[in-house]
């Protein structure tokens, strides 16, 4: 057997071989945590994120019901080395942007479960009710970025918010 052949075959081979290996794609979740309330009180409703390490960039929203729950305030977590922000264009309509940039471009170094925000609601019902929180892409749409500006894959969980109160 001649080299040539010996290294288009070995080459062949290795080519194989990695092609069966499933490539690596980041686990990347954002989801709203699950919450029970009083019916009529004030309603803290966080979002968290596990997997954060190779995202420089994130914006997406969340929504809710208007009818069942008025925003008040919302809060964020002070992510080193990151511009952080809320678009409150769309609160009327019961939604509300967030954007998170890392000005270094080196990737979130964020612990699973971290919390990026909470946003605080007035229960506008004094029956009990269950709502959901979810992902919107009004005002801003989903969109999250590693280092090489590609988009990351992100699995998004919607919460619900269980209002305690008496039966309508």
């Amino acid at each position: 057997m001649n080299i040539p052949s010996l290294l288009c075959r070995l080459t062949g081979t290795a080519v194989l071989v990695l092609a069966l290996f499933p490539l690596y794609a980041q686990e990347t979740e954002l989801f709203v945590e699950n919450v029970t309330a009083e019916a009529g009180g004030e309603v803290a409703v966080n979002v968290r994120a596990r997997g954060l390490t190779s995202v420089v960039g994130m914006q997406f929203s969340i929504a809710w019901d208007t009818l069942l729950l008025e925003f008040v305030s919302a809060s964020e977590l002070d992510i080193p080395r990151a511009m952080t922000g809320f678009n409150e264009r769309a609160l009327d309509q019961g939604t509300i942007g967030y954007l998170a940039v890392q000005n270094g471009l080196e990737g979130f170094s964020l612990p699973d479960s971290v919390v990026l925000f909470t946003v605080n609601f007035q229960s506008l019902s004094p029956h009990q009710e269950v709502t959901e929180i979810r992902f919107d892409s009004i005002p801003l749409r989903i969109r999250l970025t590693d280092p090489e500006n590609n988009d990351v894959t992100s699995l998004l969980i919607s919460g619900e918010v269980t209002l305690d109160g008496t039966n309508g």
